[in-house]
Parts: structure tokens; sequence; C-alpha cells
């Protein structure tokens, strides 16, 4: 064997090695991901599990939803209407009047009418007796006095000069004497004569207006009860428990009467008043509060039904509609999901599965961070180490000889 054939001997084993040790690293990985992915098969079937056992209760609360409504119907039903009054009985006698109230308290004066008109004048009555003369007051000349004496001393005189000085004298005596004469002092006053005879009465005034009404007087004793009359018919017997109906549904446009049973939303209602006509509504959470807003109230509340939808490639939405309300439970699926190369600034999930450096890492918890740096990243599959270069100088094809 020459030299040239040994070399393509080495590179074909080295080759074959290689490519064993690529095959048993994709074996392994291959093993890997089988093992991750029954991991996460188990713990699916562990959620279905618990959703299974949710629609178990589900069903169990319907089937209690039945025994509750026999119960119901072998209890005593509502009581019955009031029955249609019998006919009145005769008049009873009549009661003992009953004791006369106490005097109520006078009322307000009215305010008072207006002044009546003047009555005639009564004939002027008899001469009354003349009282005692009284004691002699003095005297003061006043002003109108001695203008009269100056008037009468001139007209006496004629006039003139003469006249005018006697007049001047007689004014300064006049002055003289007043001052001398003390002031006049009022005597007693006589006594009163005797009152005349009364003159008539004269017409009467016009009528003032009425005053406010006074305050009304306490109420008197209630008078004792009459004797009671007979009894009237008895109304008819209300319905038996055994006869309690339960509809099927709310019909659209009708009025149901106090204390009617029916089903709706997998539960039991009762009217609480006489309901108000229900509309068609497209949604059951519609029909549901039209229940409510038309007096229907829910006494045993069921399950309506259950909706699955996908948020998101890891979570589903599970919502239960129950009689009276809707409860929304999400489920989180926690399935690996390739994210392709690593980039920086992406947020990744916790599943994410991404490739960076040649490896695969898988996200243990939502990051940022870059795999290798922390503790967010565990590492799946470790890159291979890097063949050998082969050589660049140019080497003659080897010879095949054919025998």
């Amino acid at each position: 064997m020459n030299k040239l054939d040994q070399v393509v001997e080495e590179l074909a084993q080295m080759i074959f090695a290689q490519v064993k040790a690529a095959e048993q690293r994709a074996h392994d990985q291959l093993e890997a991901l089988a093992a991750q992915f029954t991991k996460d098969l188990l713990a699916l079937q562990s959620q279905m599990q618990g959703l299974s056992t949710l629609l178990d209760a589900a069903a169990a609360r319907t089937i209690d939803v039945d025994t509750r409504l026999i119960a119901l119907a072998r209890e005593p039903g509502p009581q019955g209407e009031r029955g249609v009054d019998g006919a009145p009985g005769p008049q009873g006698e009549k009661g003992d009047i009953g004791e006369r109230g106490e005097k109520g308290e006078r009322g307000m004066d009215g305010a008072p009418g207006p002044q009546g008109e003047r009555g005639m004048d009564g004939a002027p009555g008899a001469q009354g007796e003349r009282g005692e003369k009284g004691e002699q007051g003095g005297f003061l000349p006043t002003e109108e006095a001695r203008s009269l004496i100056a008037l009468e001393l001139d007209a006496m005189l004629g006039g003139g000069r003469f006249h005018s000085l006697l007049a001047a004298q007689v004014e300064e005596e006049v002055k003289r004497i007043e001052i001398m004469v003390p002031e006049p002092v009022h005597g007693k006053d006589g006594v009163d004569g005797k009152d005349g005879v009364d003159g008539k009465d004269g017409r009467d005034g016009v009528d003032g207006k009425d005053g406010n009404n006074g305050t009304d007087g306490r109420d008197g004793r209630d008078g004792r009860d009459g004797k009671p009359g007979p009894a009237g018919r008895d109304g008819m017997d209300g319905k038996d428990a055994l006869d309690l109906v339960v509809h099927d549904s709310a019909q659209v446009g009708r009025v149901y009467p106090k204390g009617t049973w029916l089903r709706f939303g997998g539960g039991l209602w009762r009217a609480a008043r006489t309901t108000d006509p229900m509309e068609p509504l497209p949604t059951f959470e519609e029909q549901r509060a039209g229940m409510v807003d038309s007096g229907w109230e829910c006494v045993v509340a069921g399950v309506a039904g259950i909706d699955v939808a996908q948020i998101d490639a890891r979570t589903f939405q599970l919502a239960l509609a129950l009689t009276n309300e809707t409860k929304a439970v999400p489920l989180v699926v926690p399935a690996l999901l390739d994210q392709g190369v690593w980039k920086d600034g992406t947020a990744y999930a916790q599943g994410d599965v991404v490739s960076s450096g040649g490896s695969m890492w898988i996200a243990q918890d939502n990051t940022q961070d870059k795999p290798g740096t922390s503790d967010a990243w565990r590492l799946s599959v470790k890159h291979g180490r890097d063949g050998r270069d082969a050589s660049q100088e140019k080497r003659e094809p080897p010879r095949v000889s054919l025998k």
C-alpha cells in the first residue's frame, strides 16, 4: 500500500468515526427529546384528569339539582291565593253613643271689622243739676284784651295825638297791673250734674269681617264597637305541593304569577313577584340578566355549559357557565416551543427553546438574559467539537487500476 492509499484510508476512517459520533449525538438528542416529551405528556394527562374531575363534579351538581327538585316537589306548596270574599253579613246593632269629647279651646279673636256709620244723635237729656260755684280766678289781660281797650279809648276820644299819648299811658298802666296781679288759679271743679236721659239708640254699624278660625277642640272618645257580624264564607283551598308545575323555560312575552317555578340554565328558578314579559335575547348572559330584571330568582344553581378556547400556544381558557354566574379558569400546558436563534432584547417565556453558540437552551423562567449568563436558561444540547481543516495542498487523485 503506497502513502496515498494510506492517507485515503485514514481520511475515510476519520470521516466514518465522525459520522458515527454524529449519529450517536443525534440518537442521544432524540432520546432526551423523547424523555422530555413523555414528561410533558404525563403533565398534560394530569391536567386533563383534573378537567375530567371538574366535569364529574359539574355532573354531580346537575344530579343534585334533580334531587333537590324532587325534594321541593314533596315539600308543602306556597300559600294558596286568597279565596273570594264571602257575602257581607247583616248589619250589626248600633253601638252605644260614645261619651262627648272635651270642649276645644277657644279660637283666636278675629280682626276687628271696619268702623260702622255714626248713628243719629239721640234727643238731648234733661238738664243736670247746677254744680257748686268755683272760686273767683285772677284777671290777666291778653293781647286781644289790650287791643280792644285801645280801640275803645280811641273811639271815645276821637283819635289824634292825645289819643296816642293816652293809649301809651294806658298801655303802661296795663303792664304795671299785669305785674302786680298774680296769675289766676283755677278754681275747683263743681260737682257733676246728674246724667240726662239716654237718647235713642243709633243705627247698627256694618258688621266687621269674620276673624280667623279657632283651634279645633280635642276629639271625643270613640264609641263602643258594635256586635260583630256573621263570618263570611270560606275561600277556595290552595294547591297541594304535589300539584307543583315546573315549566321548562320562560316563554317570550308571557307574564307568570308569583310562585311559578321553571328550569333555566341548568338550574331552578322561582317567580319572586308577578313577572314582566321576557324579550328575545341572543346570548345566555343577556337572557340570565333578563330573568333577574323580569322578577325571577335563582333557587338552585346548576351548570349551563362549558367552553374551552385557546388563548396562545400554551394557554387555554376554560369558561364554566353556571345558572347564576360564569367562571373563567385559565389552563396552562407546559409545552416546549422552538423560538429559533436567540435574539438580544427579545422576551422569552418559560419553556421556550432557542439555539445560541451552536447549543440548544431551554428557558426555565421568563427572561431576556443571554443563554449561559444566568440560571434562567438550561443547556439542553451542547454543540460538538469542530472538525480539523483538510490540507490545502494539491494532490493527484488516486489511481484506480482495473484488472
